[in-house]
């Protein structure tokens, strides 16, 4: 996506009290692009969000949207929708009554509402449920119920808080694919939280990570987990074993477990290693090899999961056919070239 971004946030930053919430948060997307805020719990990915659609104000930081400054703008001034994480809907109103609440808000007469919200309902594939009453509804329903609401408005920017934490886990899913086909149709640019991987990776076209309230790296999924930019995006990624070890002025890569060559460009030292479960292989003879101990194996269908042991107590896990190896056999392992991630000890 070229030219400037229709959506901008810079230094951004929330303290409440002695806690900094969020701490130079920025970021910038396309019109029609969708970014995945994604962190572990207290990482300031909500309180983004609440920033983003005015509901907290910033103690620093700019938020622009199509050149426009909105940063002291009230939420209903910004002309964004909103789907919180419950929901919010009105019990006592039916499916027409909280779609149509929005425009309701914004002095659009009850005659002049149908339409809007007949579409929006249509959009979601929810022809038809105007007079359902919101306790009928599944938990999915809700959602595009709450999604319609938000989109009925025609934002300029859609806002979604753990979009899919409400619902079992067998619909989830499935939802997932639904929601992701309605934003590429609607084509609205939109920021979603969320701390489950699958669903930021499912539904964005770029994942902001964070960390204690700071961007740790911004990218494609495939950016992140092939070229983490920290130990904690490297970590926080899919799923790795870290070790400790050192690279020699020759590329080798020295650990507890032996000696392999480190990956290209590492310069020499002590480093922090985070292994990929696809990182190591079994060694050739005569090829630079750690050494390990298979102590269990976990069945995953046509893929196991093996862990680990090193001579110094360290832990690796390692993916194979499902009966390669048991628990007691001895192993030598090599580099594939791929998912061996190397940062100077001590970088957080």
């Amino acid at each position: 996506m070229s030219g400037e971004p229709f959506l901008a946030v810079s230094g951004l930053e929330k303290r409440f009290g002695a806690h900094t919430a969020v701490d130079g948060v920025g970021f910038t997307l396309a019109r029609g692009e969708v970014l995945a805020l994604l962190g572990p719990s207290g990482s300031g990915k909500t309180t983004t969000l609440r920033l983003l659609g005015g509901f907290e104000t910033p103690d620093a930081g700019r938020i622009t949207v199509d050149g426009i400054d909105v940063t002291a703008e009230p939420p209903a001034a910004r002309k964004f929708g909103v789907v919180f994480q419950h929901y919010a809907l009105f019990p006592h109103l039916d499916v027409a009554g909280n779609v149509g609440f929005g425009l309701e808000s914004r002095g659009i007469r009850p005659a002049d509402r149908v339409r809007p919200v007949a579409e929006a309902l249509a959009l979601v594939d929810l022809a038809g449920f105007e007079r359902r009453r919101i306790a009928e509804l599944s938990g999915g329903q809700q959602q595009r119920v709450a999604l319609a609401r938000a989109l009925v408005i025609e934002p300029r920017v859609l806002l979604l808080d753990e979009p899919l934490s409400n619902l079992d886990p067998s619909l989830r899913g499935r939802t997932r694919r639904e929601l992701r086909a309605l934003v590429r149709r609607t084509a609205v640019t939109t920021v979603l939280v969320t701390h489950e991987q699958d669903d930021a990776f499912d539904l964005a076209d770029r994942v902001a990570v964070l960390d204690a309230g700071r961007v740790a790296q911004v990218g494609t999924p495939d950016d992140l987990y092939r070229r983490p930019a920290t130990p904690f995006v490297a970590g926080f990624i899919g799923r790795s074993s870290q070790l400790r070890g050192d690279v020699t002025a020759e590329g080798v890569l020295r650990t507890g477990g032996g000696a392999i060559a480190a990956p290209a460009g590492v310069a020499p030292g002590p480093v922090l290693v985070v292994a990929r479960p696809e990182a190591l292989r079994p060694a050739r003879d005569g090829e630079p090899a750690l050494d390990a101990v298979v102590e269990a194996r976990r069945f995953g269908g046509a893929v196991a999961t093996y862990a680990l042991a090193l001579p110094t107590g360290e832990s690796l896990e390692l993916d194979g056919p499902p009966d390669a190896w048991h628990e007691g056999d001895r192993l030598r392992l090599a580099p594939t070239g791929m998912g061996l991630h190397l940062f100077p000890a001590g970088r957080p």
